[in-house]
């Protein structure tokens, strides 16, 4: 795998500087984004005592992208962040790295034909519909085919970015992983979809299936769901349901508001993650529980976006769990 990072690191870099030196305002575009995000962890110890955290987020990300010529481009990220406040209740394993600078993406598309694309390096890789199934920084080789009413994907390589804390820590494992998942629009209006993946933990095989389905029931107001399981012991699965009204997008004004209900068994590894507080998530999968989440996002300046986010109802474990959430602003350039 660290071939394959070198061999997309001189292809980019060889292509971007050829790029730069040619024309940089055609060919080479910066943009990225700084936010801010506060984040309240609801947990009681054992003698029902608030042991709550507080951290503050902050990151600064840069991305770099250049089209080389009509068939290929290179594209890098790199990310800084850092985690402010106590957080000395929070398991060892989210408390290890309390900021980190990273390149989280470097890699190089090729696009021979229309709808056919080749993606070598580091990218991000999405399975199913809530981003539950997710990694920011996937490397590996991803080859896909859209023709906009179907769609067909395949990877091999490694998960990087667990984020199974929500507030910015990354798991210091990496999981080799290969998948391949599809999609179909039946109408204008729906969209289904199914995943099958392998993934190596400590030496052990996993299997994931999943299949997932979007719709727009009526204007502005859309429904999704999931459903995954995996061959571990306990023959565990994962669910989810949700709705979401309007679209937050760059205009100004925009915005939207969602409800997503979570069902996880006990075992369930879930192996990806890009849940606005994946606390719950990642107790959920370890000890089996349930739990809602509540999302608003809007626009309300030129390039600067707010949301918020609740978990809540939770119950892991056979025990109700406190609620958390959280607060943030995004400003993208």
């Amino acid at each position: 795998m660290k071939k394959i990072l070198a061999m997309a690191a001189v292809v980019a870099l060889t292509a971007g500087v050829s790029g730069y030196a040619a024309n940089v305002n055609d060919n080479v575009k910066f943009s990225g984004d700084v936010g801010v995000k506060f984040t309240h962890i609801g947990d009681k110890d054992s003698s029902n005592n608030d042991v709550s955290a507080n951290p503050y987020l902050a990151h600064v990300r840069v991305q770099a992208d250049a089209d080389v010529n009509e068939q290929v481009s290179v594209s890098g990220r790199f990310t800084y962040s850092k985690v402010f406040g106590d957080l000395t209740n929070l398991p060892d394993i989210l408390t290890e790295n309390i900021s980190e600078s990273r390149i989280d993406r470097l890699h190089v598309m090729y696009k021979p034909v229309e709808g056919v694309k080749v993606d070598l390096g580091r990218t991000g890789v999405q399975l199913g519909n809530d981003g539950i199934f997710y990694d920011n920084s996937f490397d590996g080789v991803v080859a896909s085919y859209d023709n906009g009413k179907f769609a067909v994907e395949g990877g091999i390589g490694k998960i990087r970015s667990l984020e199974i804390s929500g507030i910015g820590f990354k798991s210091p494992e990496t999981i080799d992983a290969k998948y391949i998942k599809g999609s179909a629009a039946i109408n204008d209006n729906v969209n289904v979809g199914g995943f099958v993946t392998r993934a190596t933990v400590s030496d052990t095989d996993f299997d994931f299936y999943g299949i997932n389905a979007k719709a727009d029931v009526i204007d502005k107001v859309s429904v999704f769901g999931d459903y995954v399981k995996s061959d571990t012991p306990n023959d565990c699965a994962f669910k989810d349901i949700g709705v979401v009204y309007g679209k937050a997008t760059e205009e100004v004004g925009t915005w939207q508001a969602g409800l997503t209900y979570y069902d996880v068994d006990q075992n369930m590894h879930v192996l990806f993650g890009n849940h606005p507080l994946a606390t719950h998530l990642f107790l959920a999968s370890s000890h089996g529980g349930s739990f809602w989440t509540a999302q608003a996002k809007a626009t309300v300046m030129k390039d600067v976006s707010v949301g918020t986010f609740l978990n809540l109802n939770g119950h892991i474990a056979d025990k109700d769990v406190p609620n958390s959430w959280g607060l943030e602003v995004n400003y993208a350039f």
